[in-house]
């Protein structure tokens, strides 16, 4: 995003991959943030998703009350998404 790391506090954006589930010519939208966050929901996965100058972000946020494995469980999910699973 063009910032330093140090001036990130416990909530950051992460890209995310290309995913065969949405159709973009022109960049991303809300639209295609919300499908993606729909898809994550369905898989039982609460987190923010925003379209941002054409590309997609899910927002994580690091507090104690977070464990790795909520990461894990999120990154496992994008990744099915990015191979090609539907929504």
């Amino acid at each position: 995003l063009g910032i330093p790391v140090e001036l990130l506090g416990p909530m950051a954006l992460v890209e995310l991959p290309a995913l065969p589930m949405l159709q973009a010519t022109q960049g991303f939208s809300y639209e295609h943030a919300e499908a993606v966050q729909n898809a994550l929901f369905r898989r039982k996965i609460e987190v923010p998703v925003k379209a941002l100058s054409g590309r997609l972000y899910v927002r994580i946020s690091a507090h104690i009350y977070n464990h790795i494995e909520e990461y894990e469980v999120l990154r496992d999910a994008v990744l099915e998404l990015a191979g090609g699973a539907d929504a």
